[in-house]
């Protein structure tokens, strides 16, 4: 810190912090230019440090130092955030006001006048301008898009868009080409990593058929500019407040703002973040809640990107994806070809190499979920006069250029073998298995996939649903690609899903539901950004319509969580599709909170389903002591494969459903198999009428049956509540026994035209007794024949 710095800033206010001061307020007065966030030196005695990341001031952001018996920390606070920490802060805590924030456009008008001239920094109308002009200087070589209507995503909280623009040789079509993505300015007020991008794509328009190598890269790729990550903040750090971090989300009290870069799904709130609303760096309230951080997951979804390189400052430094909580179990393929890159990206500009510092970041979540190359660099320039950052720009560039042209170590499409369309498919290496959920996804539009690991030979394995997995050995080499297509057999799984609901008939309710831990207990106190499933053994038939969970919020508000019903597989996990889901609303006070099924699920009796919950937000549903019990967990959104987990050992929960043991039961139907070429498939109907005759139907359709749209309203012929749910092309003939239930069977031909194959049934019952048309109908089920 120089001391032309303090005689500069002389908003030098020493206090000293107590506890009992009074709290925070709850709007927040600095809501004018002048003064609404504070770079501040915090000095303490030997603590400080840790309190305050205890506090949730971590990040990078943060400069700490220490000397013996002293410790300080540097660091940027909105002034309501410095009046919360001042109330927990160890006594005798030194606070020491360095700079009042101030609209940036007044600094860049003191610049003009004194540094005579001073370009500046582009402000969000200009960076658009810039782009629109790289569009019209080299309509054959860059097109611009926004993010928002090309992938449908909603616009910022202020109403703005993110624009990117694309360089190839062809800008203006899709091309089956590797994408690459250069970002910045995630963070508002760290102006000079705007210019990075625009630098970038500068030098390879310029250089477009003039330079051998950058001639390449344009022709081999598409390569994706996204100078700024947040409009929001951008336009406020230049109207209003240049020591501005966060997007402009309004979280109530006259306090603004997410750290985007603690926004993203993977690892989502589990370090270097805070749940405060006023912290710099609160990670917002759900996973992925910004508009621009959807924006960015379409996108990377769409083009599959194989590089990702994002611009930050207050470096400089290169920054690997791998945070501290997973870093020492990065497969050791992984951790040799991605350091080494790391390593000589920072050499080329000069720079030092360390890890990211918290989770949820936006290039932790590209390699996590996607396996792309992804790497944060801490620019050596952030606001300071443009001369600095010029020279910065120059010395980054050979760095920016090295990892453009990073060979990758192995590439590829993976394809059907059914119209050779793309798949998004796993792709996961023998005997080097990821530990904390992350994935190596293929995808975009056209299948690609790169596997940034090696060097030596593995056996690697591609999965995709409804295909066979196919394995492959190759041998990779340090600085070269293998390129391998990969051709998977379709080879759909049967399948057999309840939907609807039927009607109350004569039979009697099943018997009381399950519970596990049902009083509840102690917590075990367990967070995660994962989603878990409960395992729940069922003795006698059932339709599930909600369940509680034991739980509670881990923010300061109450939080929404989508909660699910899966069945089990034939190997005992989840399915990876729910049957059935709802949301549960839960609060601060350890309780039962319920979910309501939007369809209610018939359960067979003696068999096993999960009650599950995305658990971002809330407790793990697990005691610290009880009744034992079991479950699985995995990421969410529902995607990849579920793991037994350690984590729950004593689930609490109480199952709701239809009992009493009274008439007035809704038959239902159940399937406990999948239907198979070659094999037998059986339906069980439960809770209709004793000794009654059934029909099954069987059709094509859930939607009409011939020119009858379905379902079909059975009240005005006499059954009132009773809907015809599948066309009647097949019927069986059955009868329930002295407990209403019944069991059919039949052999599905064992013909290869009939895999994938979709039919719908019903089961129709006899109940003379119950309506004016002497029939009660089930649910419906939805079957698909597989291999």
């Amino acid at each position: 810190m120089s001391h032309t710095r303090l005689a500069v800033n002389l908003a030098l206010t020493v206090c000293l912090a107590a506890t009992g001061r009074t709290q925070a307020p709850t709007t927040n007065p600095y809501t004018g230019k002048h003064g609404e966030s504070v770079r501040v030196a915090l000095g303490g005695a030997p603590g400080l440090q840790r309190r305050l990341a205890e506090l949730g001031v971590v990040g990078d952001h943060v400069i700490p130092s220490s000397k013996p018996g002293w410790e300080t920390v540097e660091v940027v606070l909105e002034r309501i955030e410095l009046a919360r920490l001042r109330a927990q802060l160890p006594k005798h805590t030194l606070v020491l006001v360095l700079e009042e924030s101030r609209p940036f456009e007044e600094i860049a008008a003191a610049r003009r006048q004194h540094l005579n001239p001073d370009p500046n920094y582009h402000t969000r109308a200009e960076v658009i301008a810039d782009l629109r002009k790289f569009e019209k200087d080299y309509p054959k070589l860059a097109k611009l898009y926004d993010l928002q209507s090309r992938y449908g995503t909603p616009l910022s909280h202020d109403g703005y868009r993110l624009y990117a623009l694309r360089i190839s040789n062809a800008p203006d079509k899709d091309q089956d080409k590797p994408s690459i993505a250069v970002t910045a300015n995630t963070h508002a007020g760290e102006l000079a990593t705007i210019e990075v991008p625009l630098f970038t794509a500068n030098k390879l328009l310029t250089g477009y058929g003039k330079d051998v190598a950058l001639t390449k890269l344009v022709n081999d790729n598409q390569i994706w500019i996204i100078p700024n990550l947040n409009p929001d903040g951008l336009e406020y750090t230049w109207k209003t407040n240049n020591l501005w971090r966060k997007n402009r989300r309004n979280n109530g009290g006259g306090v603004y703002g997410v750290d985007m870069n603690r926004n993203y799904p993977f690892y989502w709130g589990r370090c270097g973040s805070s749940t405060s609303t006023s912290s710099s760096t609160y990670r917002g309230p759900s996973v992925a809640s910004e508009p621009e951080v959807q924006a960015v997951l379409k996108f990377a979804e769409a083009e599959g990107l194989e590089r990702l390189l994002d611009f930050h400052c207050t470096g400089p430094d290169v920054r690997h994806p791998f945070n501290s909580l997973v870093v020492n179990s990065i497969p050791a393929m992984i951790r040799s070809t991605m350091i080494p890159l790391q390593i000589d990206i920072a050499k080329a500009m000069n720079y030092g190499v360390r890890g990211t510092c918290c989770c949820g970041t936006h290039m932790e979540w590209h390699h996590a979920v996607n396996g792309t190359m992804a790497f944060l660099v801490e620019f050596a320039a952030c606001s300071g006069p443009f001369a600095g950052t010029v020279t910065a720009l120059n010395n980054a560039w050979p760095g920016v250029k090295k990892f453009l042209e990073q060979p990758v170590p192995l590439t590829g499409h993976v394809r059907s073998s059914v119209g050779g369309s793309p798949l998004r498919a796993s792709i996961t290496v023998g005997g080097q298995p990821f530990q904390h959920g992350q994935t190596t996804l293929s995808g975009g539009r056209f299948g690609r996939y790169q596997l940034w690991g090696g060097p030596g030979t593995f056996d690697v394995t591609f999965t995709a649903r409804d295909h066979k997995p196919v394995t492959v050995r190759v041998t990779l080499t340090a600085g070269q690609t293998v390129v391998k297509d990969v051709v998977l057999p379709f080879a759909p799984t049967g399948s057999h899903e309840s939907y609807g609901i039927g009607c109350a008939g004569s039979g009697k309710r099943p018997g009381s539901c399950i519970s596990s831990n049902s009083n509840g207990g102690t917590l075990s106190g367990h967070k995660s950004t994962n989603e878990y499933a409960y395992t729940v053994n069922n003795s006698n038939a059932i339709t599930v319509t909600g369940f509680k969970l034991y739980t509670a919020a881990t923010g300061t508000t109450p939080t929404t969580v989508l909660a699910h019903l899966y069945r089990a597989t034939s190997s005992g996990d989840p399915a990876s599709q729910p049957v059935a889901s709802g949301k549960m609303t839960v609060g601060l006070t350890v309780s039962f909170y319920e979910v309501k099924l939007a369809t209610p699920v018939a359960i067979a009796a003696n068999s096993t389903f999960f009650i599950a919950s995305d658990t971002t937000t809330i407790i793990t549903s697990t005691l610290t002591s009880g009744t034992a019990g079991g479950g699985f967990w995995r990421r969410p959104p529902r995607s990849g494969s579920w793991a037994a987990s350690g984590i729950v050992k004593f689930p609490s929960y109480q199952v709701l459903c239809q009992h009493g043991g009274k008439p007035g039961a809704i038959p239902v139907l159940s399937s406990n198999d999948v239907p198979k070429l070659g094999a037998n498939f059986g339906l069980r109907l439960a809770q209709a009428a004793p000794n009654a005759p059934a029909m099954l139907v069987i059709g094509a359709s859930r939607t009409a049956w011939g020119t009858v749209p379905l379902p079909l309203n059975l009240g005005p012929f006499g059954a009132p509540g009773c809907s015809l749910l599948a066309s009647l092309e097949f019927l069986m003939q059955t009868r329930t026994d002295g407990n209403g239930t019944a069991t059919l069977q039949f052999s599905v031909p064992n013909r290869a035209a009939l895999v994938g194959t979709t039919f719908f049934d019903q089961f129709v019952v006899a109940d003379p007794t119950i309506n004016a048309m002497g029939l009660v109908v089930s649910n419906g089920g939805t079957g698909k024949i597989g291999f």
